[in-house]
C-alpha cells in the first residue's frame, strides 16, 4: 500500500477519470470511493483493497475514452460484486491444503471463473463489433498480475481462450 501511494500518481481527480469512475458508480447505484492511480511496476490495469479499492492503471496507458470505460467498469465490476473478497478467502484455503495439488487447480479455477463473470457483465450490452475492439485493445495486458489483485490476465492460455470465446461468442451457455 505503501509503494502504491509513494510511486504512484493519483489520478482520481483528473479528468476522464473521476467523471467515468462517477458515471460507474451512479449505475450501480453506489458512491464513488475508487481511487485511480498510474503506477510504473504494473503492465496491466488491477484493482487492490478490501474496504477502500485503487484501480491501478500502467503509467503507459494509452486508450481511447470507451474503452477505458470499460477498464474502469471491469475494475469496479471486481469491488462491486466482492471478488476481491472472494479471491482472498481462495487464498487463505490454498494456504491452509498447501500440501493439496487439488488446492492450486482450485484456486486458479475460482480466479478464472471471477474473471468469466466480470466480462459477462460488462460485455453483456455490447454489440459483437464493440465485443471484437475489447478483445483487441486487451491483447497488451496478457501478463501475470500481483497475487493479492484481480486483474484482466490470467496464468494459462486455455482461460484465456475461454474468457475471448465467452465474449465474442453470442452464447447463452455459462
Amino acid at each position: 500500500h505503501k509503494k502504491i501511494l509513494t510511486f504512484g500518481t493519483n489520478v482520481s481527480t483528473v479528468e476522464p477519470y473521476r467523471s467515468l469512475m462517477n458515471q460507474i458508480c451512479r449505475e450501480y447505484g453506489k458512491n464513488n470511493v475508487f481511487h485511480v492511480f498510474e503506477f510504473p511496476a504494473i503492465t496491466t490495469p488491477m484493482i487492490y483493497g478490501l474496504k477502500t479499492p485503487y484501480i491501478m492503471l500502467p503509467n503507459d496507458y494509452i486508450s481511447d475514452r470507451q474503452n477505458l470505460y470499460y477498464v474502469l467498469c471491469h475494475e469496479a465490476a471486481h469491488f462491486f460484486h466482492h471478488d476481491l473478497w472472494l479471491k482472498l478467502f481462495s487464498q487463505i484455503l490454498h494456504v491452509i491444503f498447501w500440501w493439496n495439488p487439488f488446492a492450486f487447480f482450485v484456486k486458479r479455477q475460482i480466479s478464472t471463473m471471477l474473471e468469466l463473470r466480470v466480462d459477462l457483465h460488462i460485455t453483456a450490452s455490447a454489440d459483437s463489433q464493440r465485443k471484437t475492439e475489447l478483445v483487441n485493445a486487451s491483447k497488451m495486458y496478457i501478463y501475470q498480475a500481483l497475487e493479492p489483485t484481480i486483474s484482466f490476465c490470467n496464468v494459462n492460455d486455455s482461460s484465456l481462450k475461454q474468457r475471448i470465446r465467452m465474449i465474442t461468442c453470442n452464447s447463452s451457455h455459462k
